[in-house]
């Protein structure tokens, strides 16, 4: 009769306990566990009293790690390389597999004694360059494992644009959208390799400095320096200048680091083939060596400047915009009088006659410092006169009163036109 009432207490203790673990059995989790063929909710496994525990929760195909409380120190996943294996995790589709190259895998290397050459990858497939890198110097690679730089961003394909772009909600997000940094492939045909920022949208691009824009270029192509207040710019170049300075403060400031070589700003066609040059020396210590040259294709010169002011034209002037007004140069010759009263000087002129529109002759006389005119009379022993022919100028001594200018310095200035 006991065995009878035993068994019986027996069956409903042991009723009860296998009730309960339908809803929180405990399982034992290998590396051969199936955890998807587990009906149960929750499978947890706890490593030691204190240590870390680890949960796996199945529940619309996601699984979640938890660490039992929130401390540094308790590390949730742990993934120990041994041997430089580059321990891995990897994504993978249902229906593909690592032979087809379609699985994404992030992996590290820490193995050595030291961090040079450690690092955490983010792999596509079975490729040769990382899709990121990172290396414990914080620096980050797109497309390259040898980043030297905080951010290092590489096109492994050399006839492929390499661009960082940005964009924002406002710009959208296409391919024709944004800014981009960019270094173009070497089949590009105007400029093969060349590095280059473009803005994609129809606004202006602004480079600036000390947190102000300094630069900006409009979409049709004109750059405007300092013309954030001043609006945009309307020539192909503009300066604008909002502070007072002076000299002190150039809008243009060209510096020749060689003085023996000479500066130069030139205007030229499309094919090069004619052009202005401006030319500066500042080779000499002496102001008057010291220049600032306008010419035509380097060889026919027009202006010079001269740093101690002076100036030379070197083509002929026309002063007035009238057709009737003549384009200009000036010449001097010098000679010396006849040696009596009533002989002559006559000396070339190098001028085709008919283009001389002008000629002025002064005469030394004895003593020095004193130089008269033809025809003067207010004092004795001064008088001479003068003509010009096809060929020469002639200097007459008056036969009876030129005593004072024999044998003295003739100086002539002519005026002539094109």
């Amino acid at each position: 009769m006991k065995k009878i009432i035993y068994s019986i207490i027996f069956l409903s203790f042991s009723a009860s306990v296998f009730a309960q673990q339908g809803n929180e059995a405990t399982y034992t989790v290998s590396p051969n566990t199936n955890v998807e063929s587990l009906s149960e909710s929750k499978i947890s496994t706890q490593r030691g009293l204190g240590a870390k525990s680890v949960a796996v929760t199945n529940f619309s195909a996601f699984h979640e790690i938890a660490g039992p409380e929130n401390y540094i120190s308790k590390v949730h996943l742990l993934l120990k390389e041994t041997g430089g294996n580059y321990p891995r995790i990897r994504m993978i589709s249902q229906t593909s597999t690592p032979s087809n190259d379609r699985f994404w895998d992030i992996r590290g290397d820490v193995f050595g004694g030291s961090t040079t050459d450690d690092f955490m990858q983010f792999n596509y497939g079975n490729v040769t360059y990382p899709s990121m890198s990172l290396n414990p110097n914080a620096k980050v690679g797109i497309g390259i494992s040898t980043e030297t730089k905080n951010l290092h961003v590489h096109e492994n394909n050399t006839a492929t644009i390499a661009s960082v772009k940005l964009t924002t909600a406002s710009t959208g997000d296409l391919d024709t959208d944004g800014l981009e940094l960019q270094i173009l492939g070497n089949n590009d045909l105007l400029h093969p390799n060349a590095a280059r920022i473009i803005n994609k949208e129809n606004t202006q691009l602004f480079l600036g400095a000390n947190n102000v824009p300094t630069m900006n270029i409009t979409p049709t192509g004109n750059v405007g320096i300092n013309s954030l207040f001043g609006g945009a710019p309307t020539a192909r170049f503009q300066i604008f200048h909002d502070t007072e300075g002076g000299f002190v403060k150039p809008h243009i400031n060209l510096i020749t680091a060689v003085d023996a070589n000479n500066g130069m700003i030139k205007m030229t066609n499309i094919a090069g083939s004619r052009y202005f040059g401006q030319y500066f020396n500042l080779n000499s210590g002496t102001a008057a060596n010291n220049f600032l040259s306008f010419d035509y294709n380097g060889s026919t010169p027009i202006l010079d400047l001269k740093g101690n002011g002076n100036v030379e034209i070197a083509g002929f002037t026309k002063m007035g915009s009238e057709p009737s007004a003549p384009k200009i140069k000036m010449k001097t010759i010098t000679s010396t009088t006849g040696a009596t009263e009533g002989s002559d000087s006559s000396f070339p002129h190098g001028l085709t006659a008919s283009k001389i529109i002008d000629y002025s002759v002064l005469v030394e006389v004895a003593g020095g410092g004193v130089w008269v005119k033809s025809g003067h009379t207010h004092f004795t022993e001064r008088q001479f006169d003068t003509e010009i022919n096809t060929v020469n100028i002639r200097v007459y001594n008056n036969p009876t009163n030129s005593g004072n200018i024999l044998s003295r310095p003739i100086k002539v200035v002519v005026t002539y036109t094109e």
